[in-house]
């Protein structure tokens, strides 16, 4: 999802943004506050423990897309069937905020 829309959707819905980068690419470029923080290695175990509603909307992000993207195939493959990536840079996101 682009930028314009994925901030639109985050800002008006009720969205769970889940933030993949690592605990140091949080600390080096900022994160968001509501965001839950799952490390993209070992994501899956991770979120399936976190017992997310299959019908939740989940928003996904990390540095450049590529991760979420990879995190959101995944995620739709588990049956969950309202997951978004933002496929653009976390910082412009972050700026957003």
């Amino acid at each position: 999802m682009l930028l314009n829309q994925f901030v639109d959707r985050v800002k008006k819905e009720d969205v769970i943004l889940i933030d993949l980068r690592s605990k140091e690419e949080r600390g080096e470029q900022g994160y968001i506050r509501e965001s839950l923080h799952i490390n993209y290695d070992g994501f899956v175990e991770e979120f399936m423990s976190s017992r997310v509603s299959h019908s939740a909307c989940i928003f996904l992000f990390c540095t450049l897309g590529s991760r979420a993207q990879i995190a959101a195939k995944e995620l739709r493959e588990l049956g969950y069937l309202n997951v978004e990536f933002l496929d653009a840079d976390v910082v412009e996101f972050l700026n957003a905020f």
